[in-house]
């Protein structure tokens, strides 16, 4: 059976995982995909949904760049104080109300003195149209986790350990670079830049006066034309 889905909500993708358990070994069975069409990511979920599997444990996914985020330092280390205080400290950074956000904290380091967090703000609205769409059709999640976050903890808790220096974690999207900064196993810094594939692609092929198409070429190491693969050759 299987134990758990992820579903990360993309701009231009939604994008599902189920992943089985049996004995010690984990592996995953399922991996979809469908475009978002016309920016309508709610109707493409509902597409996703219906071919997985129901009534086990599933989790969304939401982009960074959809999240407020700010680093917030308080004078204690007490897990209820935070969360009774976090809403006051990220109102400020906030657009329109505090009531039409949800509003969570990562604790990224203690102190002897101090506790620094990396404070969340979301829209309602924009968490509830997916809930609502992923209802619709007999889902319900359990947890939303934040892409970066989700694949940066993975990470802190396989390789961190193995230096006594801070990791960077980068993920290089189509339209974007996201990256985190891991210390002492816990994600301390992040940082979202609209400057992804399709920039660097771009770039490309600009300086080297090559078509798009032999850019993507030259950048993701496949076959090009003999112009485009003299200028891999040169190293760009």
């Amino acid at each position: 059976m299987p134990l758990a889905v992820g579903i990360d909500l993309g701009r231009r993708y939604v994008r599902a995982v189920v992943v089985d358990q049996r004995a010690s070994t984990t592996t995953v069975t399922q991996l979809l995909e469908e475009e978002v069409l016309s920016g309508d990511t709610a109707e493409a979920l509902k597409i996703l949904l219906v071919r997985l599997p129901k009534q086990i444990a599933s989790s969304f996914s939401i982009p960074l760049e959809e999240v407020i985020m700010r680093p917030v330092e308080f004078p204690f280390s007490d897990d209820e104080k935070i969360r009774e205080t976090i809403s006051f400290k990220m109102e400020p950074f906030l657009e329109g109300s505090i009531e039409d956000h949800l509003v969570d904290y990562y604790v990224s380091a203690i102190g002897v003195d101090t506790t620094q967090v990396l404070g969340f703000g979301l829209l309602s609205d924009y968490l509830k149209r997916y809930l609502d769409a992923a209802q619709s059709v007999g889902y319900d999640p359990q947890r939303v986790n934040v892409d970066l976050f989700s694949l940066a903890t993975l990470f802190a808790e396989k390789y961190s350990q193995e230096s006594n220096l801070p990791s960077a974690f980068i993920d290089i999207g189509a339209g974007g670079c996201r990256i985190a900064v891991i210390k002492d196993a816990k994600v301390c810094f992040v940082r979202s830049l609209r400057q992804g594939c399709q920039w660097l692609i771009s770039y490309v092929a600009h300086q080297c006066d090559i078509s798009r198409e032999d850019a993507a070429k030259v950048c993701f190491n496949h076959e090009a034309d003999p112009q485009a693969q003299g200028v891999r050759q040169r190293g760009l």
